[in-house]
């Protein structure tokens, strides 16, 4: 189905391999649709919806989404390079195997999310929200993760060499298997680590 920018919303339509470079997207509701293969570059979307939708090898390389929502989406050998996400929600989508180079993404929700290999060195990723993510196998290097909510995230094998996690919640995260050379961590992670590791804290 050829796109039709009269038409809001869309329920189970296949644009796959279809060519949306340079599209301009606002308020727009996609529902179990596939962008498989499509081409996407440049794109921008704002307070769009996109749930349970395909975007396995999709090219997305530049576009800019500002308070979009991809729920439940997959983004499997997909290419995110320049491609921006702000305040939008990823919430229990799978970016695994997706092209993450110079993929940006700031503020939003990230929620049980598949980021496992994704790489964030030196990204901004404060205040986010990583809740129950897999971020196994991250590189988080040099990463701004302050004030994010990490709790109960998957982190074994991550690098936080350099990271700032200072003010995140990792309540529930196990950090034992990162690498944390030169992380900075505030006063009370410093304690909740000693407990873990078994030390009595006084």
């Amino acid at each position: 189905m050829t796109f039709d920018p009269e038409i809001k919303v869309y329920e189970q339509v296949s644009f796959e391999g279809e060519d949306l470079s340079d599209l301009t997207l606002d308020g727009y509701r996609f529902t179990a649709c596939s962008f498989k293969g499509a081409m996407l570059s440049a794109m921008q979307t704002h307070a769009c919806t996109f749930m349970d939708c395909n975007f396995e090898y999709a090219h997305l390389n530049g576009s800019l989404h500002r308070a979009s929502a991809f729920i439940s989406c997959r983004f499997g050998g997909a290419s995110l390079f320049a491609a921006e996400m702000m305040d939008c929600k990823g919430t229990a989508s799978s970016f695994i195997k997706a092209n993450t180079a110079g993929w940006v993404i700031r503020g939003g929700n990230f929620s049980y999310a598949l980021l496992s290999g994704a790489k964030f060195k030196k990204d901004d990723l404060s205040d986010m929200n990583f809740s129950h993510a897999d971020m196994q196998d991250c590189d988080l290097s040099f990463a701004n993760l302050s004030g994010c909510d990490l709790s109960y995230a998957m982190l074994q094998g991550a690098s936080l060499i350099g990271a700032d996690l200072r003010g995140a919640d990792i309540t529930g995260t196990d950090l034992g298997q990162c690498r944390m050379k030169g992380t900075k961590i505030d006063l009370q992670q410093a304690v909740l680590l000693a407990q873990r590791m078994g030390a009595s804290v006084e």
